[in-house]
């Protein structure tokens, strides 16, 4: 199909629209913004959601002892994104579901006050400084079902 240079061809299958350039250009945002993961506060998190699954991105609830959910709107947690806790100093212990994969850079890096960390059955990846600057921790249990770190 022939084109002025104001219109854009699309076809679906056997048939074509042309739409004008200047809508095309208005669309196009929003269209590459729908194939990018969205960044969502739940709970006491900020996160993403990607292939259906959860990344957790932020934590920003108050502190204390923090138990990470297996699932956020029905789609399992698989990995706590880099630098998702780092310097929450008033956290003081956390848990990780079996649901989570993946432990990314810094996720806890410089959380003073962290004690106690449990890793779930699943952890197979933990990034570098991970924990780093934890100066409190006495206690890092995973899971014995766990085969990466039993």
């Amino acid at each position: 199909m022939r084109t002025t240079s104001d219109q854009l061809s699309l076809s679906y299958q056997e048939s074509s629209r042309l739409l004008p350039v200047a809508h095309v250009a208005r669309l196009l945002p929003l269209l590459l913004l729908l194939g990018l993961p969205a960044q969502v506060q739940a709970e006491d998190f900020t996160y993403t959601t990607y292939n259906g699954t959860i990344t957790i991105r932020k934590y920003i609830g108050p502190g204390g002892p923090v138990t990470i959910p297996s699932t956020i709107n029905d789609l399992p947690v698989a990995s706590i994104g880099g630098e998702a806790f780092q310097m929450c100093t008033s956290l003081t212990s956390v848990t990780i579901p079996d649901s989570v994969t993946n432990i990314g850079v810094a996720a806890f890096c410089d959380c003073s006050r962290l004690t106690n960390v449990m890793i779930g059955n699943s952890v197979t990846s933990i990034g570098g400084y991970a924990f780093s600057s934890c100066t409190n921790v006495t206690s890092i249990k995973v899971n014995v079902s766990n085969p990466a770190y039993s």
